[in-house]
């Protein structure tokens, strides 16, 4: 299915997105280049909608143009698969590497208008953005400077490279057959080891800039261990990178030596497989 078949098969939800719609086909039918930003008159942008998976967070971002905190978003630069475009949006703007989208099909259509702007030094006229919006579930996690983001059970969050520290998180482990859960600890900055928090509960602290340095994690009831079951998991600290693998509530971090915690990765195994890549040899905790 071409994006324009995509586009023609939404149904729209008002008389907005039925116009808008409209225009965008007929702009697409008349301009080959719709997809690109060199087009100046209009071209093909998304945007994703990200929510937690209780669907009481939303993710936001400042945009510097409108100045206001908007949905994440970005050009679709000659890419006709909007869907990967705003699941990398979702990735380099934010960090969130683990976004699923919720359905395949496009949530929303709008025109949008946008002014004359400055762009790294070159002005850019006045034009239309044709937007096609997705929406987007992932589970929580608190990051320096962004907010709540998100993350999955079985796969890495936070950041890299970006220098910035977690300060909470929240685990589930979503879509499993069994009964059970996790159950996960965290020391923080200035507090040390926190009382434990479980299945999608807060661990750590918002609004007190505490980083986050080790985390210890494990499965409960019929996901636990000894149902054949593990929780692997490592921490890229800073300084060290990514430490080594922990596993079923061993220390994953630092300790005592005042390094923030900046992304964690997170899998749930059967019983006796490890980690691709696992090195029994590199230690998953440094303590001072």
């Amino acid at each position: 299915m071409t994006l324009q078949d995509e586009i023609r098969a939404f149904m729209p939800r008002c008389e907005q997105e039925a116009l808008d719609r409209a225009q965008m086909l007929r702009f697409m039918a008349d301009h080959e280049d719709y997809l690109e930003r060199g087009n100046l008159v209009a071209h093909m942008t998304t945007s994703i909608w990200t929510v937690n998976r209780a669907r009481t967070k939303t993710l936001m971002v400042y945009h510097n143009i409108y100045d206001s905190w908007s949905w994440v978003g970005g050009h679709a630069d000659g890419c006709p698969d909007l869907r990967s475009v705003a699941l990398r949006e979702l990735r380099e703007e934010t960090g969130v590497t683990s976004g699923r989208l919720v359905g395949d099909e496009i949530l929303s259509l709008e025109t949008l208008t946008v002014d004359g702007h400055i762009r790294r030094g070159t002005y850019v006229p006045s034009h239309l953005h044709f937007l096609g919006r997705y929406c987007a579930s992932v589970t929580d996690v608190h990051l320096q400077g962004v907010g709540w983001t998100g993350a999955s059970s079985a796969l890495e969050f936070g950041t890299t490279g970006q220098s910035k520290r977690l300060e909470a998180l929240r685990i589930s482990v979503p879509n499993q057959p069994l009964a059970g859960g996790i159950s996960y600890e965290v020391h923080a900055q200035g507090i040390g080891r926190m009382p434990a928090a479980a299945n999608g509960e807060l661990a750590g602290t918002e609004g007190e800039s505490r980083r986050l340095e080790a985390v210890r994690v494990k499965l409960t009831g019929d996901l636990a261990a000894e149902n054949g079951f593990s929780v692997w998991y490592r921490v890229h600290s800073q300084t060290y990178g990514w430490l080594g693998w922990a596993h079923d509530g061993e220390d994953a971090g630092t300790t005592g030596l005042s390094k923030r915690a900046e992304a964690i990765d997170v899998q749930v195994l059967p019983q006796g497989q490890v980690p691709a890549g696992y090195d029994a040899s590199q230690a998953a905790c440094v303590s001072k």
